[in-house]
């Protein structure tokens, strides 16, 4: 019997943009203090997904990042969901994926 040495094509590529991944695992945050609430937003942005752990902040700054985070996902047409006592999740329109967008037909 004689083994096969040509390569076989892949069948699927396996490289994958971060902006899809992210979709599936989003970027993990745990703030310390509430000005670090912009760095989150900006990753949210560019992302489009974030996990907040918020365990280590006092009540009150866990508040005002909670609203904050509110505010900026309600903007860019997104939701916000509790995973955890002290965690939430933020998520932007993942029907608008850029990536899967054809350059010709706009």
């Amino acid at each position: 019997m004689e083994r096969e040495t040509a390569a076989r094509p892949l069948e699927r590529d396996n490289v994958i943009s971060m902006r899809r991944w992210t979709r599936k695992h989003p970027i993990k945050s745990c703030p310390k203090r509430y000005e670090e609430v912009a760095h989150i937003a900006q990753e949210l942005m560019r992302y489009g997904a974030v996990e907040v752990r918020l365990e280590r902040l006092d009540t009150m700054a866990a508040n005002r990042i909670l609203y904050f985070l509110s505010g900026v996902v309600f903007a860019l047409g997104g939701m916000v969901q509790r995973s955890g006592r002290w965690q939430i999740i933020a998520i932007l329109d993942t029907t608008a994926d850029l990536d899967d967008q054809d350059p010709q037909n706009p």
